[in-house]
């Protein structure tokens, strides 16, 4: 390209050259497009500035001032909001407006193993958040609406140092079902019971407590067991031998030998010689609170019964 040789002086045009030497010299202001609040300007450092109004936008050469600012640890920008694909900032201090056709902005590392990938669809079912490793498989994904997961390593909540794929060092409140192995929340009274390899609700196994008493007598006042834990009692079985019989309850309290005591069943029991008996109804109040004592009490008997068996049969609340 031939040196320019005419210089333009006036109109809107105008352009001020001081040299015909290069290809093209202009100093002053270029409009740089259709908007004319936006332009280039070459100030007395060589710099390039692109601006709207008196602020500098960008700054191309030179050491002048710009509201970007160059070192040795990168390029950054301290006024203002910053927006990719958007002309309108509000409240965010960058605003990536992606295209329908293009949806989603990629993180990656600088040997492209590693990368962060936001999916931003048209609606909240698809709008999500993901991570991929070096195999690029996906470890993690936040989504909007659909299922969320984490799928490498173990996950701590109060740790830094998770031993489990779940490991809570603190309190866990849970307001729905537990369900086990088998995907099953179980049945109202059944426990939960490992497998070793996992877990599986099952049905309680009642707890038996028994005590033999030789020779009983009226007024027999003998303690069976201690419950730390609520129980519910679900069977008694009793039986003697000897002639002729005894007639009891079993009854407990908070504490032993006290006045105010609550017997298990509404009406005595009674137990003919020489048979067995299985009692699993008329009670009067089976469920037992916690920190409760449980005794036998003989109301009365008959001949000369040589041995009194019983067993109480319950289930821990």
């Amino acid at each position: 390209m031939p040196n320019w040789k005419k210089v333009i002086t006036s109109g809107s045009d105008a352009v001020l050259a001081t040299t015909t030497t290069n290809e093209l010299t202009i100093t002053g202001v270029v409009n740089a497009g259709v908007d004319t609040d936006k332009f280039l300007v070459l100030d007395s450092s060589n710099n390039v500035d692109f601006r709207t109004g008196a602020e500098v936008l960008s700054d191309i050469g030179g050491g002048g001032s710009s509201v970007w600012t160059t070192d040795t640890n990168g390029i950054t920008y301290t006024t203002g909001n910053v927006g990719i694909g958007a002309n309108s900032l509000t409240d965010s201090r960058l605003l990536v407006r992606v295209r329908d056709s293009a949806p989603s902005i990629t993180f990656q590392s600088t040997s492209g193993e590693d990368r962060v990938h936001f999916l931003i669809g048209g609606d909240t079912t698809s709008a999500r958040f993901d991570m991929f490793n070096q195999a690029e498989v996906q470890t993690f994904r936040l989504s909007a609406a659909g299922d969320s997961y984490l799928n490498r390593g173990n996950t701590g909540i109060g740790t830094t140092t998770p031993s489990q794929k779940l490991h809570v060092n603190g309190n866990a409140r849970v307001t729905g079902a537990y369900y086990d192995s088998n995907n099953s929340p179980g049945t109202a009274g059944q426990i939960l019971s490992s497998t070793a390899t996992g877990t599986d609700w099952i049905t309680a196994y009642p707890i038996l407590k028994a005590i033999s008493i030789p020779n009983p007598v009226a007024a027999d006042d003998v303690t069976l067991f201690y419950t730390p834990t609520a129980i519910t009692i679900s069977a008694v079985y009793s039986h003697i031998i000897g002639s002729t019989n005894v007639v009891y309850n079993v009854q407990f309290a908070s504490t032993r030998n006290s006045v105010s005591t609550t017997n298990v069943f509404t009406s005595n029991i009674t137990l003919t010689s020489n048979t067995g008996q299985t009692n699993n109804s008329g009670f009067n109040d089976a469920t037992i609170p916690a920190g409760n004592w449980v005794w036998l009490n003989t109301a009365s008997v008959s001949g000369t019964p040589s041995l009194f068996h019983l067993t109480v049969e319950y289930t821990q609340d």
